[in-house]
């Protein structure tokens, strides 16, 4: 019981920490949503070896990045919309590993509990029979991909051969095929281009609400430093 727990515990480590996602000084992550649509998501970094470090959720297989400028200081538009539309074919191309990721996180979960049912000899075989049929199944996908798609070829084999040993890398191939991804795209432009869009009545509900909220901390604070800092952000907010 103990071993099969240990094995059960070693996989899920892998799972999480492929998940944890070390940006380099002047990168940003460019999130992408189920549907290949880039966006920015503001995401809380802890620093580590210099590098900020982010965490994507291991459930969720479609919480998924590409690593993008910080800051950009020219923008051709031609260039710009052609990066947004490679972005978002290469994404949707990507979709079928996390579908894929899905089944075999179920298939996983349902060996796990007759691992601890019936022993974990029971479910040798089976694991290794449902990895080998998942591992073809992506190695096919990337045959199809590699058609329309110009990514690193070295990676995306590495990715593979990892994938073949780790269950877990398996599960996270979506993720880790789309980080191969670079974009010289600047992440927060491209969220300020879009709340361009938004109409100025939204904005003003938006700039109401946080005026509100921070008189209403203003009022609570009793250190004067902070409240300054409050004092500072309200003339910010009425401008």
């Amino acid at each position: 019981m103990k071993e099969t727990l240990l094995f059960w515990v070693i996989l899920a480590a892998f799972l999480v920490f492929d998940n944890l996602l070390a940006v380099a000084k002047g990168k940003d992550c460019l999130s992408i949503s189920w549907r290949g649509k880039p966006y920015y998501k503001s995401r809380q970094r802890n620093n580590f070896a210099g590098r900020d470090v982010v965490f994507l959720n291991p459930i969720n297989l479609f919480d998924r990045v590409v690593i993008s400028e910080r800051v950009t200081l020219e923008e051709d538009v031609r260039q710009y919309k052609n990066e947004l539309r490679s972005i978002e074919s290469l994404s949707k191309d990507l979709n079928p590993f996390a579908y894929l990721g899905y089944i075999y996180f179920t298939y996983l979960g349902f060996n796990c509990y007759l691992s601890f049912l019936f022993g974990f000899e029971s479910v040798v075989l089976n694991l290794i029979v449902g990895h080998l049929f998942a591992w073809i199944c992506s190695v096919l996908f990337v045959l199809l991909l590699f058609r329309s798609q110009d990514l690193p070829k070295g990676g995306v084999i590495s990715a593979l051969f990892e994938a073949l040993f780790v269950p877990a890398y398996l599960i996270n191939l979506n993720k880790k095929i789309l980080r191969l991804r670079q974009s010289k795209l600047s992440a927060l432009r491209l969220h300020i281009r879009r709340l361009k869009r938004v109409s100025d009545l939204d904005v003003e509900l938006v700039r109401y609400e946080l005026l509100d909220q921070t008189n209403m901390a203003l009022d609570d604070e009793v250190d004067d430093s902070k409240g300054d800092v409050l004092k500072g952000f309200i003339k910010c907010l009425k401008v």
